[in-house]
């Protein structure tokens, strides 16, 4: 009968660890991603060579975000807005598309061309959540006279991604980028982007920063345009991880294994022994 009993109780000690082991993970600190791309308007500037002139035509602007995750959440939003006139003024627009775990928010104004996202992972079995924006702005123009010209634009770049577990992932893309080309078909592009992930309980910050500038020959009379654009991507997923209470309790139980069986050899001993008095 107490062999019956010790056993059975080590039965459920041991199932009791094993059922929350496979149970819902641990919340746990979180995978996170969050990523930055500006380009400064406040520093535009176009330069043209000695006796050329150049008349604006028209301008637009367009921004977009969206955000996701996984989290009991109904399906992924977006937003976005778009602004195009032929009035020679910089626009200003802004979206924000957002969820409980993630973010993407996006704006032009006189002095910026902006957006920012972000995502959040807190340990829940499998999870994921991302975010991505972009703004845009472009403006065209016709030349007189024939020469270079040049475009400058200030920039800056920021991601940080971290991970507390085995088992998380997050990922943080930002980039900057403009273009110049004419009718004729020449064209020039400058860009820098910032692309990193880690894994598995890493972290870390970079950023970066500086002045995109191109330059484009322009014959009298020529059509142009120029394309500015930022864009941002921020993704995490975290692993399930299971309680230390759980692991506890199921190694424990399963280190308890030969104690057990060692006393109940001692049990029977001692029993056998007493019959045969």
């Amino acid at each position: 009968m107490l062999k019956k009993t010790i056993f059975s109780v080590l039965a459920v000690f041991i199932i009791s660890g094993i059922m929350a082991l496979a149970g819902p993970a641990s919340v746990h600190a979180a995978a996170v991603s969050n990523s930055t791309a500006l380009l400064d308007w406040g520093s535009f500037e176009i330069i043209l060579d000695s006796g050329m002139g150049l008349t604006w035509i028209k301008r637009g602007e367009d921004v977009v975000a969206y955000a996701d995750d996984d989290y009991a959440f109904d399906g992924p939003y977006s937003d976005s807005d778009y602004d195009d006139t032929t009035e020679w003024s910089w626009g200003e627009i802004g979206v924000t598309a957002s969820t409980p775990y993630a973010e993407g928010s996006g704006w032009t104004t006189t002095s910026e061309v902006g957006e920012t996202v972000w995502a959040l992972a807190d340990g829940a079995p499998n999870t994921y959540a991302s975010a991505w924006a972009f703004a845009d702005r472009w403006v065209g123009f016709e030349i007189s006279g024939s020469g270079y010209v040049t475009v400058n634009v200030d920039y800056s770049l920021d991601l940080y991604v971290s991970t507390d577990r085995a088992g998380d992932e997050a990922y943080a893309y930002a980039s900057s980028y403009i273009e110049l080309y004419s009718s004729s078909g020449d064209w020039d592009y400058d860009e820098d982007f910032l692309d990193y992930a880690v894994y598995d309980g890493a972290g870390d910050a970079f950023a970066a920063g500086g002045t995109l500038t191109l330059s484009v020959w322009f014959n009298d009379g020529e059509y142009g345009e120029i394309y500015a654009e930022v864009y941002n991507d921020a993704e995490v997923y975290s692993a399930p991880i299971p309680e230390p209470s759980t692991m506890l309790l199921l190694g424990s139980g399963l280190l308890a294994v030969p104690f057990i069986r060692r006393m109940l050899r001692s049990l029977e001993d001692r029993s056998s022994d007493g019959a045969a008095g």
